[in-house]
């Protein structure tokens, strides 16, 4: 009786509840079209359009899209694609468009239901670069990855010094012709992270947190994406200029990434560095080897593929020391340096590796060695060079705490610049620009404490009170190289923040870069000072 009586009771249930799971669960119709509304490009470069219509009625119609009030079809040669990845979808794909001239434009989406007619407008500018001013033959842009203001300033005290309250002298990224700071959210954050906090200067437009050079779309594959081409791309295919990328991390991480791939997920390591061949790069310095590899020659890529003997095809010399790397910058207009499987270690770790001269660190270029062989080599090709270079363990110890790795992270990226300005200095057509993709850890420099005294560096809210215990104050000299400093700290972790991050520039076009700006106007103006495009 019981059975039977449940059976009678909820059997309607059970109904329904499999009539729910076989339908599709509602939600109102919606457009999302990418360019999103205020993107900007520089004349031929290309870019992908993308335009989406969701939960979508059965009735509804087809997905107009229109580019300055013409059918899509009409306005472009590109293959236009109509695709509907899922019930109640529509897409409309167009790779690969660019524009010739300048414009404000206006992507518009329209389609009908049963019951309204949806429409969407994202507007975009092409903008001119070219220009009858001085132009850069070579741009070398330095990313110092989670320096702020608080980081420049602490590098200062330890490597300039203090005498009478005044410093010894400057940073050799404040020493220069302009100055000016950026502003630096995301498309989807107002804290930025280090995928996107590069691609606003590799691709002169935001993008997700997460994604390199990419917009979002309603599918699961992460390289599949709207994408929009990047600046070495953009100057290697149009003016024949050589390509070059450093950093002290791994070259699939973020930063460098965003100068030679394209994902929404930063993640793929694997498959980032397997589109490096194809972005045909002149010279890649810095760690990650092991991406690069394949399992059976003691890599971790799992489909076999060998990136360094497919880039060694394409006429780059394979170095993994610093003596080799050295060598290499005597002759060589090529080159690919891998010298650790990931992250390289910290500047303070390297030069303690190399005092001891045990342990891979020993045998490790630091970040001004790098610049100065990559310089080398990139100023034989003779249409001039773009060269990224990044101090990417500024951010690294941030995140943990670590102040004075931190610290020296800052003054050996700063070094960097003394190379790059001094290159300049000899090759008065080198733009070099000095920027942050975000600031890390709300460092604060709250003061002194100890005997001999050591600077307090406060980390957000609370002050750790963690000393950089390899640098004094008072009427004492300056360090030029970091003491073997306390242990890391343990039980610390900060995040990234929304402070604007301060730009130096010097050469031709470094007026451009005064003043308040977007990230994502870097890019434009590295090109019209290539180009010749900015008010002199």
């Amino acid at each position: 009786m019981l059975s039977l009586t449940f059976r009678r009771l909820f059997a309607p249930l059970a109904a329904c509840l499999l009539l729910a799971s076989s339908a599709r669960v509602w939600s109102a119709p919606s457009l999302r079209i990418v360019p999103p509304e205020g993107s900007a490009f520089a004349v031929g470069q290309r870019f992908d359009l993308r335009v989406e219509a969701a939960d979508l009625p059965d009735g509804s119609g087809d997905l107009v899209v229109l580019l300055n009030g013409k059918p899509i079809e009409r306005v472009t040669t590109r293959r236009v694609t109509r695709t509907a990845t899922k019930v109640g979808s529509r897409e409309v794909t167009v790779r690969g468009l660019s524009m010739d001239r300048p414009m404000t434009a206006a992507i518009v989406a329209q389609v009908r239901t049963p019951d309204q007619t949806l429409q969407a407008t994202s507007r975009f500018r092409v903008l001119e670069v070219r220009g009858n001013a001085k132009r850069a033959r070579n741009v070398i842009l330095l990313i110092g990855d989670g320096m702020g203001m608080a980081q420049r300033t602490a590098a200062r005290i330890v490597s300039r010094g203090i005498v009478a309250g005044r410093y010894r002298g400057v940073l050799e990224m404040e020493d220069m012709e302009a100055s000016g700071y950026a502003f630096t959210p995301s498309l989807n954050s107002l804290v930025t992270d280090s995928a996107n906090g590069a691609t606003v200067y590799a691709g002169g437009n935001k993008a997700e947190n997460g994604a390199l050079c990419v917009w979002p779309d309603d599918t699961s594959d992460p390289f599949d994406n709207p994408a929009f081409e990047n600046l070495c791309s953009y100057l290697k295919r149009t003016r024949g200029m050589a390509i070059g990328v450093v950093t002290t991390s791994a070259l699939a991480d973020a930063t460098p990434a965003a100068f030679l791939a394209h994902s929404s997920d930063r993640g793929k390591a694997q498959e980032i560095v397997g589109q490096f061949p194809a972005a045909a790069p002149d010279l890649l310095l810095g760690g990650g080897r092991s991406a690069f590899r394949p399992k059976s020659e003691g890599g971790s890529r799992t489909d076999g593929r060998d990136i360094v003997a497919e880039l060694g095809r394409s006429g780059l010399e394979y170095v993994t020391t610093s003596e080799a790397l050295r060598r290499a910058a005597g002759y060589s207009k090529r080159c690919l340096g891998l010298f650790d499987d990931g992250a390289m270690p910290s500047y303070v770790d390297r030069i303690q590796g190399r005092r001891s001269g045990t342990g891979g660190a020993a045998l490790q270029p630091t970040l001004p060695e790098m610049t100065d062989a990559a310089i080398a080599i990139l100023s034989r090709h003779k249409n001039g060079f773009f060269l990224m270079v990044e101090g990417a363990s500024i951010d690294k110890n941030a995140h943990s705490g670590d102040a004075a790795r931190a610290v020296w992270e800052t003054i050996e990226f700063d070094r960097a610049v003394g190379v790059a300005k001094r290159f300049a200095a000899r090759n008065i057509e080198t733009l070099v620009v000095v920027v942050a993709d975000h600031e890390t850890g709300g460092m604060a420099i709250r003061g002194v404490q100890g005997n001999p005294p050591a600077l307090e560096l406060g980390w957000g809210s609370a002050a750790s009170g963690t000393g950089v215990s390899s640098m004094s104050l008072g009427d004492g000299p300056p360090l030029n190289e970091p003491i073997p400093p306390a242990a890391k700290p343990t039980g610390i972790s900060t995040s990234h923040t929304a402070g604007d991050v301060p730009v130096s520039a010097s050469g031709p076009g470094a007026r451009q870069f005064r003043g308040p700006m977007d990230a994502t106007e870097v890019f434009i103006r590295m090109l019209r000072a290539v180009c010749g495009g900015y008010r002199p």
